[in-house]
């Protein structure tokens, strides 16, 4: 995972920030911007890609 990738979950468009396991996540309606660790239990619905392909 490289900083920027582009992470999805089912409901969820999240970025890496190219550190171990954090991301930048919006909440669904809120405008915030937080810092998340990427729950494990979670990890096998998870795709990375790379926005530059």
């Amino acid at each position: 995972m490289q900083a920027g990738d582009l992470i999805w979950y089912p409901g969820h468009i999240m970025m890496s920030l190219g550190m171990p396991d954090l991301i930048v996540h919006a909440r669904s309606g809120e405008r915030a911007v937080e810092i998340h660790r990427i729950d494990s239990t979670r990890l096998k619905w998870m795709r990375f890609v790379s926005p530059l392909g």
